[in-house]
């Protein structure tokens, strides 16, 4: 918060007490570091964070690991050690419940990156992209410019703000995008063996005569089958997830 040059020695003598890890952010300047949500997050703790703006900076925590008696923790990580146990139930049933989301994001997103996930260290941002295990991105930058024949990457990890009014309303949107008439053609998402969905199908045989009709059925290995007829559909053109669970769906 300082804004100015230290050592490791001044840093470790000036860390308040609870503060468990030396905090470190890299980034390709200053300004850019001291703008990661997770510093905000950090800050409000009273826990100032070392701002590396070399190429080679990000491989001096992961070489020296710690200093006297505190490891170095990049602000991107995972666990930055300022969470309670009952806190960190809570963001793993927040997660549990944000599930549908997540997937769905990760599903668009596909390769691009690794991961989609939640994070509590965003302070008042609704999304950030940090790097996964292992290498940063200014550490990418160094082996592009010294090795570019090596094409080495840092993966690239969405976390997502739950807290931000910007989750409640992508939320909404993947509901209203999973409840979506699709082609049967298409995959429905996260559909698997036993669950119910309603089928758009347009079928006539001796017994059934389905013009464009909706009816309710449930994914088995061998296809689509009418609840109430107990037969696999034929002629199904559109599916989708049911609204809701079979017995609140009159």
């Amino acid at each position: 918060k300082e804004n100015k040059l230290v050592s490791l020695k001044e840093y470790a003598e000036a860390m308040p007490e609870g503060q468990k890890y030396i905090y470190y952010a890299s980034a390709e300047s200053r300004d850019r570091a001291s703008k990661l949500p997770q510093i905000e997050t950090l800050r409000e703790k009273g826990f100032d964070v070392l701002l590396m703006t070399d190429e080679v900076d990000g491989f001096v925590p992961q070489t020296l690991q710690k200093y006297g008696e505190k490891d170095f923790r990049s602000v991107t990580q995972d666990d930055l050690g300022i969470q309670t146990d009952e806190e960190k139930k809570a963001a793993e049933e927040k997660a549990e419940q944000a599930k549908t989301t997540l997937d769905f994001v990760k599903e668009t997103l596909g390769k691009r990156v690794k991961e989609v996930k939640l994070s509590d260290a965003l302070g008042s941002h609704p999304v950030c992209v940090v790097p996964g295990e292992g290498m940063t991105f200014e550490m990418e930058k160094y082996f592009k410019r010294v090795s570019p024949e090596m094409d080495m990457k840092a993966e690239k990890v969405l976390e997502l703000n739950a807290s931000h009014p910007m989750f409640a309303k992508l939320q909404i949107a993947v509901a209203q995008e999973r409840t979506r008439w699709i082609p049967v053609t298409e995959r429905l998402p996260e559909a698997t063996d036993g669950d119910y969905v309603l089928a758009c199908v347009t079928w006539k045989d001796t017994h059934i005569d389905y013009q464009n009709a909706v009816v309710m059925a449930f994914v088995s290995e061998d296809g689509l089958v009418d609840v109430e007829m107990g037969c696999v559909l034929d002629g199904v053109t559109h599916w989708m997830r049911m609204p809701a669970p079979p017995e609140e769906v009159e």
